[in-house]
């Protein structure tokens, strides 16, 4: 079969990665296998390469035919070495491993973060960790201030490309339009979940799947076209954002790389997000619905009348930090002593109540015993395994109740529980029966 004026997408089955090329002109046989050179038309990474959906970017729907080869073993391009004449400037503030990926792949001019900014309790300032980074790589570091003035200074420098990986910061169309082309690694299932917190906002929201996005930049928010992007991968039920932001930094690092591979070979080829939606079966309402902001501190409180699953959400998306925070105005309800602040960052959901009489209680209360912290959540209680410490590090809860002996039950001030002065905790051989 001859295709002409088609997309080509292939699908790596063992890291689940998917690429778009340009078929103009790409001979196949229906039979399975290839005439030519076939490899040197593709960015294939590995050796694993099994299945070519040809699709037609004019025509809905977009996959016409599924050639399925079979013959593991077939020697690939190494995309791994270095891009002779590439040269590029990375847009960046966390430490990523596209960062090392990109200073062995190409050759970096500067890295562009954002100033030195007060920190800690001396206010000192403090450069963003991928300055340190760079810096440590031997690589340029610029701080603009202001990125229309920065138009000028970026196109002396002439890069070849420049990549955006978590810089925090709207780029203007000035700078876009300085250099040829922008690559932004983009860490959620685009269309859904752009803007500043797709990982927290993902994993708060329950999803169960994600993925990483190679898009070429535009002046709207995440809306480029798609270069490359994984299948759906899986988020844990207890993976945290910390640990799911680490996860998918290391596959898009390697995604890049390989974009930028088949990019120098002019085998890219930019894929419409509205199209990857239509194939996805994605409507308008939910990428509307999935558009994330930046978090505020309204975020970092447990709702009082969430679900235990809710709220248990909502701790792993904001672990290790910010750190999810209990309502304020918890008074104790038997004692004096207030209980001390602290962040969560990990608990589980218990379906015992850790009161003696299993009496109901309002939602948000939390009670303190014998090492054990619960909160009441809308169905369920919520059982605290590791907090942060105001001024201190994270530890398990029982190192945090450690000398603090609180044994209480702290209500939402503007609730009132009636009998607690016979109030009794449920125990069993000194542990609450709910753990």
């Amino acid at each position: 079969m001859f295709v002409h004026h088609s997309v080509i997408r292939v699908r790596d089955m063992d890291r689940s990665i998917e690429y778009w090329c340009d078929g103009v002109g790409l001979e196949l046989m229906m039979d399975g296998e290839f005439e030519g050179d076939w490899p040197t038309l593709f960015n294939a990474p590995s050796t694993s390469l099994r299945s070519v959906f040809l699709g037609d970017p004019n025509r809905d729907g977009g996959i016409l035919e599924l050639v399925d080869f079979g013959t593991p073993g077939i020697r690939q391009p190494d995309t791994e070495m270095p891009a002779e004449g590439l040269m590029l400037v990375a847009f960046q503030c966390d430490i990523d491993p596209a960062l090392q990926r990109l200073a062995a792949y190409a050759d970096v001019l500067a890295v562009v973060t954002q100033p030195d900014r007060p920190a800690g309790r001396g206010q000192q300032l403090t450069p963003t960790p991928v300055k340190r980074a760079a810096e440590a790589l031997g690589i340029r570091v610029l701080t603009p201030v202001k990125l229309h003035a920065f138009a000028a200074e970026l196109a002396a420098l002439a890069p070849d490309r420049c990549i955006v990986a978590s810089y925090g910061r709207i780029v203007p169309q000035a700078l876009l339009d300085a250099v040829p082309l922008w690559l932004n690694i983009h860490p959620s299932l685009l269309p859904l979940y752009r803007g500043a917190t797709p990982i927290q906002s993902a994993i708060r929201d329950g999803r169960t799947t994600t993925a990483v996005s190679i898009i070429a930049m535009d002046a709207g928010m995440d809306t480029g076209d798609l270069l490359a992007q994984t299948e759906p991968l899986a988020i844990g039920e207890d993976e945290t954002y910390g640990e799911l932001h680490d996860r998918l930094a290391e596959i898009g690092a390697e995604l890049l790389v390989d974009v930028l591979a088949a990019d120098a070979r002019g085998e890219s080829f930019a894929n419409p997000q509205s199209q990857r939606a239509a194939d996805l079966g994605i409507d308008d309402d939910e990428i509307a619905r999935t558009a994330t902001r930046p978090f505020g501190k309204e975020d970092r409180v447990l709702p009082p009348y969430a679900t235990a699953r809710e709220a248990i959400d909502r701790i792993r998306s904001l672990a290790p930090s910010p750190g999810a925070q209990l309502i304020g105005g918890l008074r104790p309800a038997v004692g004096t002593t207030p209980l001390p602040a602290f962040k969560i960052l990990r608990a589980h959901i218990s379906r015992e109540s850790p009161l003696a009489d299993g009496r109901d209680v309002p939602s948000g209360t939390v009670v303190a015993h014998r090492g054990f912290l619960y909160v009441r959540a809308n169905d369920a209680w919520i059982v605290v395994d590791e907090v942060v410490p105001a001024g201190k590090s994270a530890m398990p809860i029982a190192a945090f109740a450690n000398g603090r002996r609180i044994d209480d039950l702290f209500v939402p001030e503007d609730d009132v529980v009636d009998g607690l002065g016979a109030l009794r905790f449920r125990e069993r051989a000194g542990e609450l029966l709910a753990r």
